[in-house]
């Protein structure tokens, strides 16, 4: 009882005036789905799994922990937000949730402190069992989970694509498959596989990113676009605007002064 108590009062604190976090969706509905429906995923393409592995042993954390950092600032770009939240599950180890990941985002933090954040963070939630509540995969200290959030990250069993296509009941999820496979899983009903694709991207360009990072780097110096983001933005900045002949305001102008003449 006493470990329900600890659990569940830090908890109630940890999620005290939390706010919403959700990815754009095609149909205005956000949160935990119906497992039952359909799910899709697109495999990232993410050739550093052992930059991942050792960068994770210089820094002294798990290699989930440097996910979590990359998807903490993914949701923050595609949110706008300055404090993003998205639930953890680890289901190696069981299908129920592991933890809440809550993170403010300041882009003057160094990458070192956001990553030291975040690993304090998961610490905490292994230690305050969120298992230990009841319903814990609907209701966390008194807010409703698909009110808050609509993705998750997710470590899953075994490290295929079709193992990724197990449903984890979110609009979106990062899945980790043994540490070697990347994935986004979404529900294309509610999120579009156009935004899925660039979230995709832009994931895999933020891993890559703190990965190659150099100590003491700010999160706003980070590159998130991925080369082709980055093309199609510099086509769009060389396209030229065709020029109009005059204003309106001129051709009033022009159009009284030849009445004024005659």
């Amino acid at each position: 009882m006493g470990s329900f108590r600890l659990a569940n009062d830090y908890w109630q604190e940890y999620t005290k005036n939390v706010k919403q976090c959700y990815l754009s969706s095609t149909n205005g509905h956000a949160g935990v789905q119906d497992i039952s429906e359909s799910f899709e995923a697109i495999s990232i393409a993410f050739r550093g799994a052992k930059d991942l592995q050792n960068f994770c042993k210089e820094h002294g954390i798990e290699q989930d922990i440097a996910i979590r950092t990359a998807w903490v600032l993914v949701l923050g770009r595609y949110t706008d937000l300055e404090e993003v939240c998205f639930c953890v599950h680890d289901r190696r180890r069981g299908d129920t949730l592991s933890g809440i990941c809550r993170m403010n985002i300041n882009p003057g933090d160094t990458l070192t402190a956001m990553l030291a954040r975040v690993q304090e963070d998961a610490v905490k939630s292994s230690y305050f069992h969120i298992d230990l509540l009841q319903e814990t995969l609907s209701t966390v200290g008194g807010f409703r989970l698909p009110e808050v959030c609509n993705s998750a990250v997710v470590q899953i069993r075994g490290q295929s694509h079709d193992t990724a296509l197990e449903p984890t009941g979110y609009d979106i999820a990062v899945c980790i498959a043994n540490s070697t496979g990347l994935f986004i899983q979404y529900q294309p009903s509610t999120v579009s596989s156009a935004l899925t694709l660039r979230i995709a991207q832009t994931f895999e360009k933020t891993l890559s990113s703190i990965l190659f990072a150099e100590i003491g780097s700010l999160l706003g110096d980070l590159e998130m676009l991925s080369d082709s983001q980055e093309k199609q933005i510099a086509e769009w900045n060389s396209t030229s605007i065709e020029s109009v002949p005059c204003l309106v305001l001129e051709m009033v102008e022009k159009q009284a002064g030849h009445e004024n003449s005659g």
